[in-house]
């Protein structure tokens, strides 16, 4: 357990995590800060409880939950090897998720969202939860030269980006799921980012590149699941591999 002196009230301290899976307090006292070092990577580590003087007890999920909300401000959050809940709160966010079932919040007006995830998992599901104010009609999805993948709601301002999203099926999330019950999946992302439909991720990225030998192209494609699935069908005959 972690003790805390009776100068040091609930209000003032302040809880986030950091790039080495450790977690930080600091208590609105210059100079004053306290690291729990190695504090996300389990269960095991850091404290169980922090107790303040007037009987308050901080549980572990309680600084987690801490540790992975953020503010109205730019925040850098980085999770757990379990499952985590992210919600930024708005500003420009950037999240690192740790795998293990993750869920990303972001509501209509929350700004930028980066989110950094990987999970090796062979049943990997991480969530994208989008708020309501955000209807699958409004969401356009584009890949960029990075392999990257952004959506933006149409509101001015907002976008979410998730890193590597084209490398493979581990980065990013599996799921976009909107406030009406809506869901897009992974096949469905991709089929939107690139305008092909049932090909697999590594076939998505070779066509990809393949194209870009005929010449310059634009720097990201962005179609909706819907102007798509109007568009005539065509084959393609070339090599994936």
């Amino acid at each position: 357990m972690l003790q805390l002196g009776a100068e040091i009230s609930t209000s003032s301290v302040m809880v986030r995590s950091t790039s080495n899976s450790g977690l930080v307090l600091t208590d609105g006292i210059a100079g004053d800060q306290i690291t729990l070092d190695s504090f996300m990577s389990g269960s095991n580590w850091g404290v169980q409880a922090v107790q303040f003087a007037d009987g308050t007890i901080w549980n572990r999920q309680q600084l987690l939950q801490m540790a992975t909300t953020g503010t109205a401000g730019d925040d850098k959050l980085y999770g757990t090897p379990g499952a985590d809940v992210f919600d930024g709160k708005g500003g420009n966010d950037y999240v690192q998720g740790g795998g293990g079932g993750d869920t990303f919040i972001f509501n209509a007006g929350y700004g930028k969202l980066e989110i950094a995830e990987y999970d090796s998992s062979s049943a990997a599901h991480n969530l994208l939860q989008l708020g309501a104010g955000i209807s699958a009609s409004s969401v356009t999805v584009k890949s960029t030269s990075n392999s990257g993948l952004v959506l933006t709601d149409g509101i001015a301002g907002d976008q979410i980006t998730l890193d590597s999203f084209m490398n493979g099926s581990g980065f990013g999330v599996q799921t976009v799921q909107f406030a009406d019950g809506t869901a897009w999946n992974r096949q469905q992302m991709l089929q939107m980012a690139t305008g092909t439909a049932g090909l697999a991720d590594r076939q998505v990225n070779n066509l990809i590149a393949g194209m870009a030998s005929y010449g310059a192209q634009p720097a990201a494609s962005s179609q909706t699941l819907d102007t798509i699935q109007q568009q005539p069908k065509v084959t393609l005959s070339a090599s994936l591999y």
